[in-house]
């Protein structure tokens, strides 16, 4: 089969795996990765070529079990270097997942062993750091039935001695799983209590909107009880193998300033790449043992860091992109695979969309499931057949699929739903130099949190800034398009008055005439719900309106009555909005704008 016929039928796989959370399948070359902006599992060509569409649909099931399963990153720990501790967590994390998908699907058992066969007792290059190998390790040993790596392997006594204190600790790790039914009834009330009395607490910052969907706030628990094993049992292992590497590199480095040199050059794209000075600087290091004063620590960590996060071991081969599959449900010391492999790193995104939406992805799709959770009315409903992604597998098509693999959009069952809340959304932003810096940075993540949901959820939005007049970024009729999305950044242009094109007139803003203009269009909208969100730091101060206009715009709004107007004050001290908005949040921290605008959404469409 060719690689291009073989993504439909994967992107068929991924997307009825994942219920419907519109994941697709990419080809590149020789890699695999999880893009979570675009929402791509990003599949090796060179793998489809070489091993053939039952191996990369183990992976596809690998990244699948990550979608369902891992919340790791949703948790404050402690630990030296959060990249290093990001790929440990990644490594033990792999077990974990496949085993709740092997029992969810039982069918993907086969693809996660073919994978996992591979790369059980792979060679490792010498000069690796000790904290690489130890997480690769963690990840390959349950291929092999959870027993010491073979002395082939050449792995030093330090990491073996690491493995045996944590084997026990990461089996446990693997058996803390989430129940395998999404319905409703997964948790008990004291699984309940637990949840409130102690997940919030943990959650980052930027993480800390409530999860209202039942079986999500089970899999944020049950990764929080497995979160603390690994911080209790696991990690201390881990932090004094990295500090030793830092030890060992950091006193290299001090012995050969030459060495030092390289090791800046190299971190900032030049050659030799990161992992040769590393490299270098670690048997150094262990001949010498030379003090070395913090910057050179500093220096030592950050290639290290770079490493671990970019550098896959050489004679790993195309286990890029995945770190284990595993097959085995059995008691300890009888259970199945995972494999070794670096993390595959997706390119930097390109667009400063991308990069903003890379860290409210998570976020977003919480919301929209959440949202699609309390959209969908809870009676019975019909079943209809013939679409490419679902909630159960039909049968006679899939039967028809092993000999034309084009029936892959007519796999799976749905089940039909009536129309979402008729809903229309518009959003109105204080484009004026006073919200410049952080404040438009939040107000363009809030702006990209409403449009990401609203879209997936196919509810219809407009997006205007103001100063002394409108600036329309987005028109009901455009959707989410690749040049709305490359148009969006330009809000923070506009706050600075250095927008190509833009208007730039930041020294003012006419609330009153902007408010009017936004709620008119929104009130010509054929639909029952109309939300106008307002965000400003704020008094009115224009060049053609004064705040008694603010007054009387609000006033002729709240008479109408068609259109729901709220606003936001953002940043302290704009607690001025209450006197200009009945419905308003003031002093909003521009680090929690995205989850107040959140809030928003899902009282406009549930409640």
């Amino acid at each position: 089969m060719k690689p291009e016929e073989a993504v439909q039928g994967l992107g068929a796989l991924a997307a009825g795996l994942c219920r419907d959370a519109d994941i697709g399948v990419e080809l590149t070359e020789n890699s695999w990765a999880f893009d979570p902006v675009r929402r791509v599992i990003l599949m090796s060509r060179d793998s489809m070529r070489r091993r053939g569409m039952d191996h990369c649909a183990g992976i596809v099931a690998h990244e699948v079990g990550h979608f369902f399963v891992s919340r790791y990153m949703l948790f404050d720990g402690h630990f030296p270097s959060v990249l290093c501790l990001s790929s440990l967590l990644n490594a033990i994390e792999d077990p974990r997942c496949e085993t709740w998908m092997m029992q969810r699907y039982p069918g993907v058992v086969a693809w996660l062993e073919l994978v996992g066969q591979d790369f059980k007792n792979r060679q490792y290059a010498s000069g690796m750091p000790r904290f690489l190998v130890f997480a690769l390790e963690c990840a390959r040993e349950r291929d092999r039935d959870w027993q010491p790596p073979p002395e082939q392997l050449g792995v030093p006594a330090e990491i073996a001695q690491a493995l045996d204190r944590t084997r026990e600790a990461r089996y446990r790790y693997t058996q803390i799983l989430p129940p395998l039914a999404f319905g409703a009834g997964s948790q008990s009330n004291e699984d309940l209590r637990r949840y409130q009395d102690e997940v919030p607490l943990r959650l980052k910052p930027g993480q800390r909107n409530q999860a209202q969907d039942e079986w999500e706030r089970i899999v944020r628990l049950s990764a929080l009880d497995a979160y603390k094993l690994a911080e209790s049992d696991i990690l201390p292992q881990a932090a004094m193998l990295l500090e030793a590497d830092v030890a060992d590199v950091a006193s290299g480095l001090a012995a050969d300033r030459a060495l030092e040199s390289q090791a800046k050059a190299a971190l900032e794209g030049g050659n030799p790449p990161p992992v040769t000075i590393l490299r270098l600087a670690l048997a150094r290091g262990a001949e010498v043992h030379q003090p070395a004063k913090p910057s050179l620590r500093e220096l030592a960590m950050r290639l290290i860091e770079a490493v671990v996060s970019f550098e896959p071991p050489k004679g790993l081969g195309d286990a890029l992109g995945r770190h284990g599959a595993s097959r085995s449900r059995t008691p300890f010391r009888s259970a199945g695979p995972p494999p070794p492999t670096q993390v595959p790193r997706l390119p930097p995104p390109e667009s400063q969309y991308d990069r903003v939406l890379q860290n409210l992805n998570l976020q977003v799709d919480q919301l929209v499931q959440q949202l699609r959770d309390m959209l969908v009315p809870r009676q019975r409903l019909r079943e209809l057949a013939g679409y490419p992604s679902g909630f159960r597998v039909d049968l006679r098509q899939l039967m028809q699929f092993e000999a034309d693999p084009r029936r892959y959009r007519k796999l799976w069952h749905r089940k039909t739903l009536p129309e979402r809340k008729d809903a229309s959304f518009s959003l109105l932003v204080d484009l004026s130099g006073s919200m410049s810096g952080p404040k438009a940075s939040a107000a363009l993540a809030g702006t990209i949190l409403l449009c990401e949901t609203l879209s997936r959820l196919g509810v219809p939005f407009a997006v205007n800034g103001f100063q002394d007049r409108l600036i329309p970024f987005c028109s009901f009729d455009e959707g989410l398009s690749v040049e709305v999305r490359n148009r969006l950044p330009g809000m923070v242009l506009e706050t600075e008055g250095s927008r190509p094109g833009g208007h730039n007139q930041y020294n003012g803003n006419d609330d009153g005439p902007c408010l009017m203009e936004a709620a008119q269009a929104l009130a010509g909208r054929a639909c029952t719900t109309k939300m106008l969100v307002v965000i400003s730091d704020g008094e009115p101060a224009g060049s053609r309106s004064t705040p008694q206009d603010l007054h009387a715009a609000v006033a002729a709004i709240q008479r109408r009555g068609d259109v729901q107007l709220v606003a936001i004050g953002l940043g302290p001290d704009t607690g001025h909005v209450r006197h200009y908005y009945p419905r308003s949040v003031a002093n909003v921290p521009p680090t929690e704008l995205a989850g107040q605008i959140g809030r928003v959404i899902e009282e406009a469409l549930v409640r």
